[in-house]
């Protein structure tokens, strides 16, 4: 294992709600080393760790549109 992969998998453990901004800024403040979203989620997926999207909301249904 890696540093860099240690690093990673010690952040998805301890956050495991954080969005990839989210651990990108984390991932900056721990290591000094930035990370672009696109390419954390790529080593994401490398290494297995699927993320979920954070869901506050319910989404709107679409409304048909009713003539009359």
């Amino acid at each position: 294992m890696t540093n860099a992969e240690a690093e990673v998998r010690a952040l998805v453990a301890e956050y495991p709600d954080a969005t990839l901004v989210e651990l990108s800024e984390l991932l900056l403040q721990k290591t000094g080393n930035w990370v672009s979203r696109t390419a954390l989620c790529r080593y994401l997926q490398k290494l297995g760790l699927n993320r979920k999207k954070k869901h506050g909301t319910v989404a709107k249904l679409e409304q048909k549109e009713c003539k009359s």
